[in-house]
Protein backbone atom coordinates (compact mmCIF):
# COMPACT_ATOMS: atom_id res chain seq x y z
CA UNK A 1 0.00 0.00 0.00
CA UNK A 2 1.33 3.25 -1.38
CA UNK A 3 1.57 6.19 1.06
CA UNK A 4 -1.16 8.18 -0.01
CA UNK A 5 -3.67 4.90 -0.30
CA UNK A 6 -2.42 4.62 3.25
CA UNK A 7 -3.64 8.04 4.57
CA UNK A 8 -6.61 7.55 2.66
CA UNK A 9 -7.30 4.34 4.57
CA UNK A 10 -6.81 6.15 8.22
CA UNK A 11 -8.78 9.49 6.77
CA UNK A 12 -11.82 6.62 6.01
CA UNK A 13 -11.34 4.90 9.50
CA UNK A 14 -11.48 8.23 11.22
CA UNK A 15 -14.47 9.03 9.31
CA UNK A 16 -16.49 6.24 10.21
CA UNK A 17 -15.43 6.94 13.72
CA UNK A 18 -16.09 10.26 13.34
CA UNK A 19 -19.85 9.00 12.03
CA UNK A 20 -20.48 6.55 14.84
CA UNK A 21 -19.39 8.23 18.11
CA UNK A 22 -21.91 11.24 16.03
CA UNK A 23 -24.47 8.22 15.76
CA UNK A 24 -24.31 7.22 19.62
CA UNK A 25 -24.36 10.77 20.28
CA UNK A 26 -20.94 10.42 22.29
CA UNK A 27 -19.75 13.80 22.92
CA UNK A 28 -16.39 13.36 24.54
CA UNK A 29 -15.47 10.28 21.96
CA UNK A 30 -16.24 12.28 18.94
CA UNK A 31 -14.03 15.10 20.14
CA UNK A 32 -11.16 12.64 21.05
CA UNK A 33 -11.70 11.00 17.35
CA UNK A 34 -11.17 14.34 16.06
CA UNK A 35 -8.29 15.74 18.18
CA UNK A 36 -6.70 12.33 17.30
CA UNK A 37 -6.74 13.41 13.80
CA UNK A 38 -5.53 16.37 13.79
CA UNK A 39 -2.38 15.46 15.76
CA UNK A 40 -1.80 12.45 13.57
CA UNK A 41 -1.54 15.27 10.27
CA UNK A 42 0.30 17.32 12.13
CA UNK A 43 2.80 14.52 13.61
CA UNK A 44 2.79 12.87 10.21
CA UNK A 45 3.83 16.09 8.50
CA UNK A 46 6.76 16.68 10.87
CA UNK A 47 8.05 14.06 9.77
CA UNK A 48 7.89 14.49 6.40
CA UNK A 49 9.58 18.00 6.01
CA UNK A 50 12.04 17.04 9.13
CA UNK A 51 14.57 16.01 6.32
CA UNK A 52 14.23 19.26 4.38
CA UNK A 53 14.90 20.87 7.73
CA UNK A 54 17.39 19.42 9.36
CA UNK A 55 19.26 19.68 5.77
CA UNK A 56 18.69 23.35 5.65
CA UNK A 57 20.21 23.51 9.32
CA UNK A 58 23.64 21.47 8.21
CA UNK A 59 23.77 23.21 4.60
CA UNK A 60 23.40 20.01 3.05
CA UNK A 61 22.56 19.88 -0.61
CA UNK A 62 18.61 19.66 -1.37
CA UNK A 63 17.83 18.16 -4.61
CA UNK A 64 15.43 20.45 -6.63
CA UNK A 65 12.61 18.29 -7.10
CA UNK A 66 12.80 17.01 -3.04
CA UNK A 67 11.50 20.34 -2.92
CA UNK A 68 8.93 20.25 -4.91
CA UNK A 69 7.94 16.55 -3.50
CA UNK A 70 8.16 18.20 -0.03
CA UNK A 71 5.48 21.08 -1.05
CA UNK A 72 3.75 18.35 -2.81
CA UNK A 73 3.39 16.38 0.45
CA UNK A 74 2.66 19.48 2.45
CA UNK A 75 -0.58 20.04 0.18
CA UNK A 76 -1.60 16.75 0.03
CA UNK A 77 -2.07 16.96 4.19
CA UNK A 78 -3.31 20.31 3.68
CA UNK A 79 -6.38 18.56 1.12
CA UNK A 80 -6.66 15.34 3.55
CA UNK A 81 -7.26 17.60 6.52
CA UNK A 82 -10.14 19.02 4.45
CA UNK A 83 -11.34 16.16 2.93
CA UNK A 84 -11.85 14.87 6.46
CA UNK A 85 -14.03 17.81 7.38
CA UNK A 86 -15.70 17.47 4.50
CA UNK A 87 -16.67 13.40 4.83
CA UNK A 88 -16.63 13.75 8.69
CA UNK A 89 -19.47 16.77 8.22
CA UNK A 90 -22.01 14.94 5.76
CA UNK A 91 -21.88 11.74 7.58
CA UNK A 92 -22.02 13.02 10.77
CA UNK A 93 -25.72 14.86 9.79
CA UNK A 94 -27.09 12.94 6.97
CA UNK A 95 -26.04 9.28 8.24
CA UNK A 96 -27.38 10.02 11.61
CA UNK A 97 -30.13 11.67 13.69
CA UNK A 98 -28.38 14.53 13.74
CA UNK A 99 -29.73 17.69 12.30
CA UNK A 100 -28.36 20.99 11.43
CA UNK A 101 -29.60 23.15 8.36
CA UNK A 102 -25.91 24.61 7.39
CA UNK A 103 -24.43 21.22 7.48
CA UNK A 104 -24.22 20.44 3.34
CA UNK A 105 -22.93 24.05 2.99
CA UNK A 106 -20.19 23.26 5.15
CA UNK A 107 -19.21 19.78 3.03
CA UNK A 108 -18.95 21.41 0.24
CA UNK A 109 -17.28 24.55 1.59
CA UNK A 110 -14.57 21.88 2.62
CA UNK A 111 -14.59 19.84 -0.12
CA UNK A 112 -13.70 22.52 -2.62
CA UNK A 113 -10.46 23.49 -1.03
CA UNK A 114 -9.76 19.60 -0.70
CA UNK A 115 -10.40 18.75 -4.31
CA UNK A 116 -7.98 21.90 -5.17
CA UNK A 117 -5.45 21.01 -2.66
CA UNK A 118 -4.95 17.23 -3.68
CA UNK A 119 -5.03 18.38 -7.42
CA UNK A 120 -2.27 21.06 -6.56
CA UNK A 121 0.03 18.33 -5.01
CA UNK A 122 -0.32 16.11 -7.74
CA UNK A 123 0.28 18.62 -10.25
CA UNK A 124 3.86 19.44 -8.12
CA UNK A 125 5.02 16.39 -7.57
CA UNK A 126 4.43 15.72 -11.68
CA UNK A 127 6.43 18.79 -12.43
CA UNK A 128 10.11 19.63 -13.51
CA UNK A 129 10.44 22.60 -11.48
CA UNK A 130 9.88 25.16 -14.82
CA UNK A 131 9.75 29.27 -14.40
CA UNK A 132 5.49 28.37 -13.78
CA UNK A 133 6.09 25.71 -11.13
CA UNK A 134 8.03 28.02 -9.13
CA UNK A 135 5.39 30.86 -9.79
CA UNK A 136 2.72 28.99 -8.36
CA UNK A 137 5.04 27.93 -5.42
CA UNK A 138 4.93 31.76 -4.84
CA UNK A 139 1.17 32.19 -5.04
CA UNK A 140 0.48 28.81 -2.83
CA UNK A 141 2.38 30.37 0.18
CA UNK A 142 0.33 33.94 -0.23
CA UNK A 143 -2.62 31.63 -0.12
CA UNK A 144 -1.30 29.47 2.62
CA UNK A 145 -0.22 32.52 4.65
CA UNK A 146 -3.97 34.01 3.85
CA UNK A 147 -5.28 30.17 5.36
CA UNK A 148 -3.20 30.16 8.26
CA UNK A 149 -4.89 33.45 9.47
CA UNK A 150 -8.32 32.19 8.53
CA UNK A 151 -7.82 29.58 10.78
CA UNK A 152 -6.41 31.14 13.79
CA UNK A 153 -9.81 33.49 13.62
CA UNK A 154 -11.95 30.46 13.47
CA UNK A 155 -10.21 28.87 16.28
CA UNK A 156 -10.64 32.08 18.06
CA UNK A 157 -14.29 32.56 17.45
CA UNK A 158 -14.62 29.01 18.39
CA UNK A 159 -13.25 29.77 21.71
CA UNK A 160 -13.80 32.86 22.75
CA UNK A 161 -18.21 32.80 21.41
CA UNK A 162 -18.30 30.19 23.81
CA UNK A 163 -19.84 27.48 21.15
CA UNK A 164 -17.92 25.38 22.58
CA UNK A 165 -19.07 25.81 26.62
CA UNK A 166 -22.56 24.53 25.15
CA UNK A 167 -23.62 21.39 23.19
CA UNK A 168 -26.15 22.33 20.63
CA UNK A 169 -27.69 20.55 17.47
CA UNK A 170 -24.27 21.83 15.65
CA UNK A 171 -21.96 20.41 18.47
CA UNK A 172 -21.10 17.69 16.01
CA UNK A 173 -19.67 20.54 13.50
CA UNK A 174 -18.15 22.56 15.98
CA UNK A 175 -15.68 19.51 16.73
CA UNK A 176 -14.87 19.32 12.71
CA UNK A 177 -14.29 23.28 13.00
CA UNK A 178 -12.13 23.49 15.67
CA UNK A 179 -9.93 20.34 15.12
CA UNK A 180 -9.69 20.86 11.60
CA UNK A 181 -8.81 24.29 11.66
CA UNK A 182 -6.19 23.75 14.45
CA UNK A 183 -4.56 20.97 12.07
CA UNK A 184 -4.94 23.00 8.92
CA UNK A 185 -3.42 26.06 10.97
CA UNK A 186 -0.45 23.57 11.73
CA UNK A 187 -0.11 22.25 8.74
CA UNK A 188 0.06 25.90 6.89
CA UNK A 189 2.39 27.05 9.66
CA UNK A 190 4.89 23.92 9.19
CA UNK A 191 4.81 24.53 5.08
CA UNK A 192 5.44 28.22 5.64
CA UNK A 193 8.24 27.67 7.54
CA UNK A 194 9.87 25.29 5.16
CA UNK A 195 9.43 26.89 2.35
CA UNK A 196 10.58 30.41 4.19
CA UNK A 197 13.95 28.35 4.90
CA UNK A 198 14.58 26.74 1.11
CA UNK A 199 13.83 30.16 -0.16
CA UNK A 200 16.25 32.17 2.23
CA UNK A 201 18.86 29.21 1.60
CA UNK A 202 18.25 28.39 -2.42
CA UNK A 203 18.96 24.58 -2.61
CA UNK A 204 22.83 23.87 -3.30
CA UNK A 205 22.24 22.28 -6.81
CA UNK A 206 20.07 25.18 -7.64
CA UNK A 207 22.83 27.18 -6.60
CA UNK A 208 25.38 25.45 -9.18
CA UNK A 209 22.86 25.53 -11.93
CA UNK A 210 22.67 29.44 -11.97
CA UNK A 211 26.73 29.50 -11.62
CA UNK A 212 27.08 27.82 -15.45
Amino acid sequence: MNYSASWAAFLFVSVGLMYFTASQLAYFPNTVVAAATCFSLIGAAIVRNRPIWDARMAAAPIERFETLRTASANARFMGFAYAWGSLSMASMYYLTDLHWYHAYQYAIYMGVPAIVSIVFARTLRASKGTGHTQGNLKLSMYVTMFQAVAMLGIIGYLILSGKLNVIRKDWAADHVFLWGSLAIFGLSVLALAVQWKLNRHAPVSALASRSR
